[in-house]
């Protein structure tokens, strides 16, 4: 509950909504903690985490009944758990994010997910995907604005390939094409890791939207050393909960 009151707190204190008409909620959707299972005084439901059509069920009853009790409400979607097991390219569910008259590859997982299914149907965004997005895109327009080089020529290397790391890489591919590149031309210049390494297309266990960032000239799994001193990347985003990644020599050699 920590993160939905913290989050109505800016709305409050830094936005100025009236607080009387903000609501924070979790979904109790289960566990995979073994301790908390067997915890006779664990609070939460007691039961393993719901997937599959379980899952996107409480998920839609809860959405039509905000939408019934107040129409006009918006919803912030925030930390949805990833699927389990996680949804291959071809299993899973996909998100495509509309581009002028084009449709492209988002981030297929949870959160993708419900922001697809209801982002037409009633207000609400996905924080992780599309604020943090929002937020890096504008501090990438003003870096480029200081070196004189715009973003659609820069090369960027994004650790996390998470809803956060791939909802920033959306973004960011947007505003390529909105300066003029071509789609293949915007997506050769990212270069996204997980937690084994670069994503690569002959990675069996990528998501849909983990494959659309998918490089299919460097080696799976290549270590992020090596492609900082081979790629030489002209921006390096941190999208990932890992410490340490980042050191003064892999940041120095760029």
């Amino acid at each position: 509950m920590g993160i939905p009151i913290g989050k109505l707190a800016l709305y409050t204190a830094a936005g100025g909504i009236d607080p009387r008409k903000v609501l924070p909620v979790v979904l109790d959707l289960g566990t995979n903690n073994e301790t908390y299972l067997k915890d006779p005084y664990y609070l939460g439901m007691q039961h393993r985490r719901l997937e599959g059509e379980a899952f996107y069920s409480v998920v839609d009853e809860f959405m039509r009944a905000v939408r019934h009790r107040w129409p006009k409400a918006l919803v912030q979607f925030e930390d949805f758990s990833r699927a389990f097991p996680i949804p291959s390219a071809k299993s899973s569910r996909v998100l495509t994010i509309p581009y002028n008259n084009m449709m492209m590859m988002g981030c297929s997982d949870h959160a993708a997910d419900v922001l697809h299914a209801y982002r037409l149907k009633q207000l609400c965004f996905n924080d992780d995907i599309q604020g943090t997005g929002a937020t890096v895109l504008a501090g990438a327009l003003s870096a480029c604005l200081r070196v004189n080089t715009p973003l659609k020529e820069q090369r960027i290397l994004v650790l996390g390939a998470g809803s956060a790391g791939l909802g920033v890489s959306t973004t960011l591919l947007q505003g390529m094409l909105q300066e003029g590149a071509k789609l293949d031309d915007a997506r050769k210049r990212f270069y996204v890791f997980d937690q084994f390494g670069l994503l690569g297309e002959s990675r069996t266990e990528l998501t849909s939207g983990q494959q659309f960032f998918a490089r299919p000239d460097l080696t799976d799994k290549t270590s992020l050393l090596d492609v900082i001193k081979q790629v030489k990347p002209t921006m390096i985003l941190g999208l990932s909960a890992a410490r340490g990644a980042f050191t003064e020599v892999r940041v120095a050699i760029r």
